[in-house]
């Protein structure tokens, strides 16, 4: 789900943050769409796709696309119109252009979409793993389970280890902002 998200949101948020028309087309669809909360689908998603691991990836898909997509338009949004001037006044090209200013300039960008829009999959999917007949494993599973038999050390335990896994998660982001991106001031 996160990868597909991945697949769809940087080339739709990189078009339509580069093209005002199809920035136009998909603003309002975009808009409409993106406050409504990944969970609210399930409904829709297991009529549609019916129960299992498709309903699972919708739902984390879901929740990872907005949030890349989002930041994705506004990496490319922020680039300086002196630069692409300056780069159009080199005879460079639109591929060279995308090539070697949009797609520098907006990795930062992309990759914070990236770690919010990871937060976000990593909930969507424990929340999925709790809703009978999507995922018959996982750690959202186990807390339901063990809540159907109050078992409630178990789950602390899950819990925990699902706070654990979503700060190893960022950490990782955050690893990648560092090492690539140092040369942009990252407050923290």
């Amino acid at each position: 789900g996160f990868g597909l998200a991945c697949l769809i949101a940087i080339p739709l948020g990189v078009g339509m943050g580069w093209s005002k028309y199809l920035g136009d087309l998909f603003d309002y669809i975009v808009e409409v769409l993106r406050p409504i909360p990944p969970l609210a689908w399930i409904p829709l998603i297991m009529a549609w796709l019916g129960l299992g691991l498709r309903s699972a990836v919708m739902i984390i898909f879901l929740g990872a696309f907005f949030p890349i997509l989002v930041n994705t338009i506004e990496g490319v949004k922020s680039i300086s119109k002196s630069h692409i001037e300056v780069a159009k006044t080199f005879d460079a090209s639109d591929y060279d252009i995308m090539r070697k200013i949009v797609i520098p300039h907006s990795s930062p960008y992309i990759v914070t979409g990236l770690r919010i829009g990871m937060g976000i999959a990593w909930m969507c999917l424990v929340a999925a793993e709790m809703m009978p007949g999507i995922a018959p494993s996982g750690l959202g599973y186990l807390i339901w389970q063990a809540n159907t038999v109050g078992q409630i050390s178990i789950i602390i335990s899950g819990i925990i280890y699902i706070g654990i896994i979503g700060l190893l998660i960022d950490r990782s982001f955050k690893l990648i902002e560092k090492r690539y991106f140092s040369w942009r001031e990252i407050k923290q």
